[in-house]
């Protein structure tokens, strides 16, 4: 066993976790082409994408997983609390009709797990406003997908 291939950690004591991340990182960016995937400010909209949709197919109980994206419309990042303005799209205005829910409930549900998501990963206050936009066959538009993320 060579010694320096592992490292002392305690989650519950808070030790050694910055230098095990730290030696992780080291290697994986050794990895040729890894650094395109590597979670960092540049992708935080990706992150946030799927946080929102995440939130979404948990609340509704995955009935529309694959009918619908998320697109972040407008991202203002300020001192106190950021703006972050989303779409979700769906197929069917069925699917809209859930996402809303009876006066709005839905909704509010989403956002609310949506948010507070979004301040654990940016460790700041965000205001989230959510739209929901009913835009037919979007999966078959090269354009969107790719405003999406899901294809390069």
């Amino acid at each position: 066993m060579n010694t320096k291939d592992y490292s002392m950690i305690s989650i519950k004591e808070n030790v050694g976790i910055d230098k095990f991340t730290n030696d992780l990182l080291s290697k994986i960016e050794s990895i040729e082409d890894f650094t395109k995937y590597r979670i960092d400010k540049k992708n935080d909209l990706y992150i946030i994408q799927e946080l929102i949709r995440e939130s979404l197919i948990n609340s509704t109980s995955e009935e529309i997983p694959y009918e619908s994206a998320v697109r972040i419309v407008s991202y203002d990042k300020q001192e106190n609390i950021d703006q972050i303005n989303a779409e979700i799209i769906v197929t069917k205005q069925s699917h809209k009709k859930i996402i809303i829910g009876k006066n709005g409930k839905m909704i509010k549900a989403i956002g609310m797990k949506a948010r507070m998501n979004i301040e654990s990963l940016l460790k700041k206050r965000v205001h989230l406003s959510l739209f929901v936009l009913v835009k037919e066959n979007w999966k078959n538009n090269q354009d969107l997908l790719k405003e999406f993320g899901y294809i390069d």
